[in-house]
């Protein structure tokens, strides 16, 4: 090794190109469909970071953001945000990291047509660490009766 190497240099010497990425994307979640005007709870999920590890959630923040358009502001009609902190998302159990998100039916019983939601969730813990812990896409179609029951 040449001791004048810069770090990139370096860097690129040690990779290993049999390890696997440090790295990787959550997998995508369908949710698949529900009816426009209903009440979404969604399933209890575990909070781990694209690593795999687990993230305890004592003192965690937990935000879900579900928006048609990626580049919308998270508080753009029709975007839906629950958070721990607003309410619709709750800590089951913080040492297993488990959390649930509920949607009111007010969050979707005014949109027109069969909408398609990419969503994620995020964690703020206080050590600050800030992760994404789930993704993917959920479909609210549309259903006969307009009237809240």
């Amino acid at each position: 090794m040449n001791v004048n190497a810069s770090p990139f240099d370096y860097a690129m010497l040690c990779l290993d190109d049999d390890a696997p990425p440090y790295f990787v994307l959550l997998p995508e979640t369908n949710l698949g469909s529900v009816y426009r005007g209903d009440t979404i709870i969604l399933p209890i999920w575990e909070a781990r970071d694209q690593r795999g590890v687990l993230i305890p959630l004592d003192s965690a923040t937990v935000w879900f953001t579900a928006k048609v358009d990626l580049s919308d502001a998270d508080t753009d009609p029709p975007s839906i945000q629950r958070s721990t902190g607003v309410g619709g998302a709750i800590v089951v159990d913080a040492a297993l990291g488990l959390y649930q998100i509920t949607i009111n039916p007010s969050a979707t019983q005014n949109l027109e047509g069969n909408t398609t939601f990419i969503f994620d969730v995020q964690v703020r813990t206080l050590t600050p660490i800030t992760a994404t812990v789930k993704r993917g896409i959920l479909t609210v179609v549309e259903d006969v009766t307009r009237t809240s029951a």
